[in-house]
């Protein structure tokens, strides 16, 4: 906790006064202060580029809005997303807290690599070779991290209406796996499959992995939610979230 003798430091000695005005002063002050804390989520995945980098934020800060305003609503100025590029980068950034700043709430979305993931003790799970064998940073818990089960592309099968939105013309939703919380049992190989096959006659082309960074943004909360660990990512961070309101900590 902070005490307002630092937060008075911070904001350059300003004189609150004496009484219950200058604690109100204060708090308000720390208030203010407080918007620069932000939630930050490190997401596997992404190209180089600037506008690539561009795009792949706004399509995620799109589909994970609502948790922005939750951030927003309990002491953050918002969330931000970082584009991690490969896993490993983007744990080596997570754990090293690139761009963070004292207050900020650290979080790690990645693809899990394997199927039927419990929804507890995840990151026993990342130890495992097969998911890249990572250690979890002596300060996280299972509250920091979330996976995509087993990737992202069982994240965009959730939702078949906005897969024929975004391809449109010639695109075959008979050859997409049914909507349903087992999509989290398929190996990632299955999910790929399906998805180039309805894709395959569309202007768009053949789906690749990197356009489910353009999609997210079109899968809607409601339907995503059907997979426990998505459904896990907007329930449970939203509680963590609340449960590291920055302004209670100033205070």
């Amino acid at each position: 906790m902070v005490s307002l003798d630092k937060i008075e430091r911070r904001t350059k000695k300003r004189s609150y006064g004496k009484g219950k005005a200058g604690k109100v002063a204060r708090l308000k002050d720390a208030e203010t202060t407080n918007r620069s804390a932000l939630v930050r989520i490190y997401i596997e995945g992404g190209a180089p580029g600037n506008n690539n980098v561009r795009f792949f934020r706004q399509a995620w800060s799109k589909f994970l809005r609502s948790l922005d305003t939750v951030a927003k609503e309990n002491g953050f100025g918002g969330i931000t997303i970082i584009q991690g590029g490969g896993r490993y980068n983007a744990h080596d950034q997570f754990k090293n807290g690139a761009f963070t700043g004292e207050y900020d709430l650290r979080i790690l979305l990645l693809d899990s690599e394997i199927p039927g993931v419990p929804l507890v003790n995840l990151w026993n799970t990342l130890l495992a070779p097969a998911c890249g064998g990572y250690t979890c940073p002596s300060w996280a818990t299972d509250d920091n991290l979330y996976l995509m089960v087993p990737t992202v592309e069982a994240w965009l099968m959730t939702d078949h209406d906005a897969l024929a939105d975004y391809y449109r013309r010639n695109f075959d939703r008979s050859k997409l796996l049914p909507s349903n919380p087992f999509l989290e049992g398929k190996i990632k190989t299955d999910l790929d499959a399906s998805l180039s096959a309805a894709s395959q006659h569309t202007q768009k082309g053949v789906y690749s992995h990197g356009e489910g960074n353009k999609i997210i943004e079109f899968i809607r909360q409601d339907i995503v939610t059907r997979l426990p660990h998505a459904e896990r990512l907007f329930q449970h961070l939203a509680t963590v979230i609340a449960t590291n309101n920055p302004y209670l900590k100033r205070i």
